[in-house]
Parts: C-alpha cells; structure tokens; sequence
C-alpha cells in the first residue's frame, strides 16, 4: 500500500486543491505501483482462479488494504499541508528537508 501512497497525493492534491500533478509525475505512477505490484504475485495455489498472469496472483488481506487506503488518503493531506506550510514559510530548501525526515 505504501507503493499507492503518490497516487493518493495525486488524487487528494487534484480534488482537494485544484492542482493537478505534472505529466511527468502521471507518467511516473504507473511505473512505481505496477513494479510494486509485479513484485507482490505469489504462485496460485491448487484451485485458486482468477488472475491476470497466469499461474499467478496477488495476495493481501481486504481489511489491510481498507486500512492502507485510509491511512494513505491522511498521508496525501498530511504531505500536501506540509509542503503548502513549508512554501509560505521558509521556501524550497525547509520543503526538501520535511520531505526526507517525514
């Protein structure tokens, strides 16, 4: 789920405020979730069906990833409202250095 984190920023950051996210950026989250996603499929198990790769498929628990979906929407608000102090206070450098310590 920490791999749909941006896609949520995108998303909160387009309703929200109004502010899309660059093409670069659109471009970039495919990438980022789908090798995530490649990186998660485990061998179907004996009578399992339904997947996209054959003789693969995701697997993840439906309440771990409601929870993840929350907590990745108050993430979106909680970067975005970071970012939007960090720029009236003290510019692009403060912004950087939130970034990497949160």
């Amino acid at each position: 789920m920490k791999a749909a984190e941006p896609v949520f920023s995108a998303l909160v950051n387009s309703l929200a405020y109004n502010s899309p996210p660059s093409l670069l950026k659109v471009l970039c989250l495919p990438v980022i979730v789908g090798g995530v996603a490649f990186a998660s499929l485990k061998p179907l198990t004996a009578g399992a069906v339904g997947s996209l790769i054959p003789g693969y498929a995701l697997s993840f628990n439906q309440n771990a990833l409601l929870f993840g979906v929350m907590a990745n929407i108050f993430a979106a608000f909680k970067v975005i409202a970071i970012e939007e102090d960090a720029k009236k206070a003290h510019g692009r450098v403060f912004l950087v250095l939130v970034w990497i310590y949160s």
